[in-house]
């Protein structure tokens, strides 16, 4: 996270951005994504709040949801474009 104060702006780094797009490619290519994988996602997303604003934690109390659902950390599931 970025903080210019002259400005009292906060921003993404691009390289924080790029992370987070090869890793939704790669799960949204394959179409299934293990809840350890989903949860790194929630995560990057979540650490983006001060910039993007409080409708990161509106969508993704969803994804946690579904985390939490699933029985290990490893085990694939499918997802769906209510969860993407």
């Amino acid at each position: 996270m970025l903080i210019d104060t002259e400005t009292m702006k906060f921003s993404i780094p691009d390289q924080k951005i790029q992370t987070l797009k090869l890793k939704l490619e790669k799960i949204l290519h394959k179409n299934f994504c293990s809840a350890k994988q989903f949860s790194q996602i929630t995560g990057h997303l979540s650490s983006m709040h001060l910039a993007v604003g409080e409708l990161v934690r509106l969508l993704t109390r969803s994804l946690y949801s579904d985390i939490e659902k699933q029985p290990t950390w490893y085990v694939p599931f499918q997802l769906t474009l209510n969860k993407v």
